[in-house]
């Protein structure tokens, strides 16, 4: 995995890399890293001053979880500069829910202030990006038919869009 422990870092955002077995998903926290289809991972994160103790999870096609952890350290001053825009991103936690009211948790990056719609036929909410341009949203979606999947919308008023899918599951046994 890169980088190493106590490696020290003077930018604010850091590429960490790995590998994992192909079709396994790798996550920090709520945030999912790129997985290519021989399981290289990448994912870019901000650093907070000082020490930053990562915690990276997989979980492979078969349920299966490993877990890795680094620490790096940020050298780069504080300044009194205003935060950096954002480029619109969006993410889906979960994509299925067997809830008697089902939802899902999106989250992202745009603009700070920019408006987040998120629209489907059975469920809709709206947040705003925090200052350093994160944001982060719970969507309900009662009237979801079973075992059919919706198609859920996500646009920006900075003009960011994407599209993700969800399936009320219906529990079984």
């Amino acid at each position: 995995m890169f980088p190493t422990d106590e490696q020290y870092f003077d930018e604010k955002t850091t590429a960490f890399e790995g590998t994992t077995e192909p079709g396994a998903r790798v996550f920090a926290g709520d945030y999912e890293a790129a997985v290519d289809d021989v399981g290289n991972w990448r994912i870019v994160l901000v650093l907070s001053p000082g020490g930053n103790h990562v915690t990276f999870r997989a979980k492979d096609q078969a349920g299966n979880v490993a877990e890795a952890s680094v620490t790096v350290l940020d050298d780069v001053p504080e300044s009194d500069e205003p935060a950096p825009e954002h480029a619109f991103t969006a993410h889906q936690k979960y994509g299925s829910c067997a809830e008697s009211v089902p939802y899902d948790i999106f989250w992202g990056t745009a603009a700070s202030g920019s408006t987040i719609y998120i629209v489907s036929p059975c469920g809709e909410g709206t947040t705003v990006a925090g200052e350093k341009g994160h944001w982060v949203i719970e969507v309900e979606f009662p009237t979801a038919p079973a075992d059919t999947s919706l198609t859920i919308v996500i646009e920006s008023s900075d003009g960011g869009r994407a599209t993700f899918s969800f399936v009320r599951t219906t529990e079984t046994g």
